[in-house]
């Protein structure tokens, strides 16, 4: 199958409340290649600490392991995405806007990516937390 007139990289504007904040900033993305999908678990896996933990933390590893394979970086190798937006910084409750700022991710990857319902993970997952 052929992909044609796909832009390998796009800019999203989001706004997200993080820390109780209501934010606004450009994530900008490339499309994953074949190493970027083998490099996705593998930096889950690192995230997590091998841990089977609780769902939501094997779900919020997963997603930030694809961001972090997926966002582009500017010629320092820094994301391109606000610096607001720190996986170290953000708490428990800020789970929401990661999860916000993947599913808008994952439409625009799902434009290139066949054979894979909307917003779902390379694992299968559904990239949601679990519900409480």
């Amino acid at each position: 199958m052929a992909i044609r007139n796909v832009p390998r990289e796009t800019t999203l504007t989001m706004k997200v409340a993080v820390s109780g904040e209501e934010r606004e900033g450009d994530f900008t993305f490339r499309r994953p290649t074949l190493a970027d999908r083998a490099r996705i678990g593998g930096t889950a896996t690192r995230l997590s600490g091998g841990a089977n933990e609780v769902a939501v933390s094997r779900a919020a590893a997963q997603v930030m392991a694809e961001l972090l394979v997926c966002v582009k970086r500017d010629d320092d190798g820094k994301p391109m995405w606000p610096d607001w937006f720190d996986f170290d910084k953000m708490d428990d409750e800020d789970t929401a806007a990661l999860f916000a700022v993947y599913g808008e991710f994952a439409k625009w990857r799902d434009t290139f990516r066949a054979g894979r319902p909307t917003g779902t993970l390379a694992s299968g997952e559904t990239g949601k937390p679990p519900a409480a």
